[in-house]
């Protein structure tokens, strides 16, 4: 859910500026060699993080399921009640 949505908006936002970013770097931060590895760096260090999601989905899922079920429990009572639910 949310945390591919996060991913999708900072991958876009990358390779939007990554190009003028590295060219940035190649000019302020002494050469092309030492401007790739500090990319090279960050998409590795981008790269372990998205393999951490790994850990979140299935949580991520779940809490999608529970919230899901909630509702449908909640509007099959309103409906059966001709729309009146009783607070708890």
């Amino acid at each position: 859910g949310q945390a591919f949505a996060l991913l999708n908006t900072f991958d876009d936002f990358g390779r939007g500026l990554g190009p003028a970013f590295v060219a940035w770097m190649i000019e302020n931060m002494g050469g092309r060699q030492k401007a790739f590895n500090i990319g090279v760096d960050g998409w590795i260090f981008c790269g372990i993080l998205n393999g951490m999601l790994f850990w979140t989905v299935e949580k991520d899922e779940e809490n999608v399921r529970s919230a899901v079920e909630s509702m449908l429990i909640q509007h099959k009572d309103c409906i059966s009640t001709g729309g009146f639910v009783e607070e708890e």
